[in-house]
């Protein structure tokens, strides 16, 4: 039995989000429901493409059962699109998060009341968002919009995924990698602006996401040392955007200098086909800038883009003498992945890395905690953004 989730026209016609198939291929997938919604739905599905647990799927794509198979529309690849201009929007705000206030979050409701039906719902604690966003897709709304930081970015692309539903992204947190990646203003007025411009010109595009063990993310995935100092910025819980930004730095510092430099390997990092690698880090980027220090970008994996697959830095070695020229590299160049203690990959599709100690991990710039060993792959066309 396969979990069937349909796009917005699909769901007209069968009058509910998703559905349960019982069906051993693809194709008899979509036989089962043009037999049981008319031959208008198999065609309107046929026209667009499917993907099978996160991964691109053809009709003739085996499924064994319990699989989750979602239709997706006609316009997709990674490119940009014209979608309709939405109608219900829902903006989900958190309170918390550091550059978020309840003025320009009032600015905010006006300035999207007035050219969208809008609803506004606030989070309450962490996982609430993806609650709210699979509630939207349930629902019936066009387009979420997150005014946050990248934390609660990240648990509505989980709830998002594999729905007809876009993200809009507003600036509302410290860092804003998301936000940024996408050209939108720091400011959230003027992003604001930007977003509703370009949801009203239909401008959106398909993309990928990362997956790690189940969850998915936009933009990082840090196994190692950004991780170790991900969580000690956690722990501090710094209120400020600029009070972030300090214990963010200190944090680094301290992880590079006292925790793994001169370390020896303890990773194991399989990616792709290829033979195995050695490391003491490993960073997965979907982005570049790979994340931001105030103003400046990091270009942890400089050839990585929103469009392509999963890019990997494997961190093979440190010490504390190469680091001044490494961040000099990270900053600056990006040339830091042609070193000999570093192994690069652009455009993967799958990573596996096992610890002989356990490691931290974080996923867009949230601390999940310790593992012993994490699967990461690419989940394609997974998610409609504007922008």
């Amino acid at each position: 039995m396969a979990r069937v989730r349909l796009f917005a026209s699909l769901r007209e016609l069968a009058g509910q989000h998703e559905i349960d198939v019982e069906a051993s291929t693809v194709e008899e997938v979509m036989r089962t429901l043009g037999d049981k919604f008319g031959e208008r739905f198999e065609e309107i599905a046929r026209a667009g493409s499917v993907v099978v647990d996160g991964e691109r799927a053809a009709f003739e794509t085996r499924l064994r059962g319990g699989e989750e198979v979602a239709l997706l529309p006609p316009v997709s690849g990674g490119k940009e699109g014209v979608r309709p201009r939405p109608q219900r929007v829902l903006l989900v705000a958190n309170p918390v998060a550091r550059t978020v206030s309840r003025a320009t979050l009032n600015v905010l409701e006006k300035a999207l009341s007035a050219d969208f039906k809008l609803d506004v719902d606030e989070t309450t604690g962490r996982g609430h968002a993806v609650e709210l966003a699979r509630r939207a897709a349930a629902d019936g709304y066009d387009m979420m919009v997150v005014f946050s930081g990248d934390g609660t970015v990240n648990e509505a692309i989980n709830g998002l995924a594999g729905t007809d539903v876009a993200l809009g992204v507003i600036p509302g947190g410290a860092t804003n990698v998301v936000a940024r990646v996408l050209g939108l203003p720091e400011d959230p007025v003027h992003a604001t602006d930007a977003l509703i411009r370009a949801a009203l010109a239909g401008k959106a595009r398909r993309i990928g996401l990362g997956n790690a063990d189940g969850r998915r993310f936009a933009f990082a995935c840090g196994i190692g040392v950004d991780a170790d100092a991900m969580g000690e910025v956690d722990e501090r819980n710094a209120e400020s955007k600029r009070a972030f930004e300090r214990a963010a730095l200190s944090a680094v510092l301290r992880a590079v200098f006292f925790r793994y430099a001169g370390r020896r390997p303890f990773l194991t990092v399989w990616v792709d086909d290829a033979p195995p690698v050695e490391a003491v880090s490993v960073l997965v980027g979907r982005s570049n800038p790979y994340t931001f220090y105030k103003k400046w970008g990091l270009k942890v994996t400089p050839e990585a883009t929103l469009q392509d697959g999963l890019d990997v830095l494997a961190v093979k070695r440190l010490t504390r003498r190469s680091a001044p020229r490494l961040v000099f590299q990270l900053f600056v160049t990006g040339n830091h992945t042609k070193r000999r203690n570093m192994a690069y990959r652009h455009d993967a599709s799958r990573v596996e890395v096992r610890g002989s100690d356990p490691f931290p991990v974080q996923l867009d710039g949230d601390y999940i905690g310790i593992r012993e060993r994490m699967s990461v792959h690419l989940e394609r066309e997974a998610l409609w953004i504007v922008g």
